[in-house]
């Protein structure tokens, strides 16, 4: 869209519009050679508001936004909207994370609280953080699908490798994941307690385990409890995380059938 000056001692003729923004100039009518602009010719709107608004429009527009932050405030304040909303939606736009799942033996369709995301193996870099259910349907029919809760945090990885069974307790996975560190460096924890944690080949305790200190950089865990497959994961400590892990150990059918 673009304005129509008329030619007439190298000023134009005021319109309606014209008169109107003159409430944002003291000078008027404005100059055509000011708009960088020859008489007769068509001047764009925008050019010709961004003029006018480089003086007392800037101003006008910072006093504009401020009013408007400090309604949106009131307004939520009103409206009482619990900040986990306010959080989760900051997450979801400013803060995406990503998603690694790997599954052994057998492929699986990646489903995020019933949404489709692919087949694995998977990585999706940009998912809005927060808890989700993630279930893997397997593509063989006496292979048991199988749902387990995750937690994705803005701006890290979460990693899944999963290893589906023909029942739900004869499956495993672990998770892997860090988030802003809370005191503590390591925290893992299995769904059937007292497993043995080693770090580095060092045994540090059983699940469920906080370890206050984890220098950064990289470490082989091992969980090892009787009865149960062995977990090993490589993991990369980062300096200012905790990491998290969650696991599900495979029970040999042996004991799966007590």
């Amino acid at each position: 869209m673009a304005v129509k000056y008329l030619r007439a001692n190298n000023r134009y003729k005021p319109s309606i519009f014209d008169k109107f923004l003159r409430i944002f100039r003291k000078k008027s009518p404005v100059v055509l050679e000011e708009l960088d602009t020859r008489p007769g010719e068509s001047v764009p709107v925008g050019k010709k508001l961004a003029k006018i608004f480089g003086s007392f429009g800037g101003l006008a527009l910072k006093i504009l936004l401020v009013v408007s932050l400090v309604g949106v405030t009131v307004a939520l304040a009103y409206l009482d909207i619990p900040f986990k909303y306010l959080r989760h939606v900051s997450n979801n736009v400013l803060a995406p994370a990503s998603l690694v799942v790997n599954t052994e033996f057998t492929k699986a369709s990646v489903y995020l609280n019933s949404e489709s995301l692919g087949q694995t193996p998977l990585q999706v870099k940009s998912i809005g953080a927060g808890e989700y259910t993630l279930t893997l349907k397997p593509e063989f029919k006496f292979v048991e699908p199988l749902s387990v809760p995750i937690k994705l945090i803005g701006h890290r990885t979460t990693v899944v490798r999963a290893q589906l069974g023909p029942s739900e307790r004869t499956s495993s996975y672990i998770i892997v994941y860090s988030y802003p560190k809370e005191g503590v460096d390591l925290v893992v924890k299995t769904v059937y307690p007292g497993a043995h944690v080693l770090v580095d080949d060092n045994e540090v305790g059983v699940t469920p385990l906080i370890l206050k200190q984890l220098n950064r950089g990289k470490h082989t865990i091992q969980l090892k409890r009787e009865g149960f497959r062995p977990i090993k994961v490589e993991i990369e400590k980062p300096k200012t995380d905790t990491v998290s892990i969650k696991a599900k150990m495979y029970e040999y059918v042996l004991n799966a059938n007590k």
